[in-house]
């Protein structure tokens, strides 16, 4: 929930309203998140054990990578295509170099 996530955020909420969330590793960032009225949530994708704990519903409809890191973002896509029971999108902000 960087500057590129929370960006993102604020402009799916215009459209999706309540249904958004964001997920930030660090707490701190968490808590300013909060504290602007944003729905986040402590978890950090590139952890295996966030994955073995994470409970999707068929009420998810749009994960949104958006890690400065392109490798995090990899990672996080192929734990996502190893869940079988949901369906959703994933998609992935990219930022280009000049």
């Amino acid at each position: 929930m960087g500057r590129i996530g929370a960006g993102a955020y604020d402009a799916l909420k215009v459209s999706y309203g309540e249904y958004v969330m964001g997920i930030d590793y660090n707490h701190q960032t968490t808590l300013k998140h909060r504290e602007q009225g944003r729905r986040v949530i402590t978890g950090d994708a590139l952890d295996s054990d966030f994955w073995n704990k994470l409970q999707l519903t068929d009420n998810v409809k749009l994960i949104l990578l958006a890690m400065p890191d392109h490798n995090g973002n990899r990672y996080a896509a192929e734990q996502l295509n190893k869940i079988d029971r949901c369906s959703f999108n994933v998609a992935e902000t990219c930022t280009l170099s000049k």
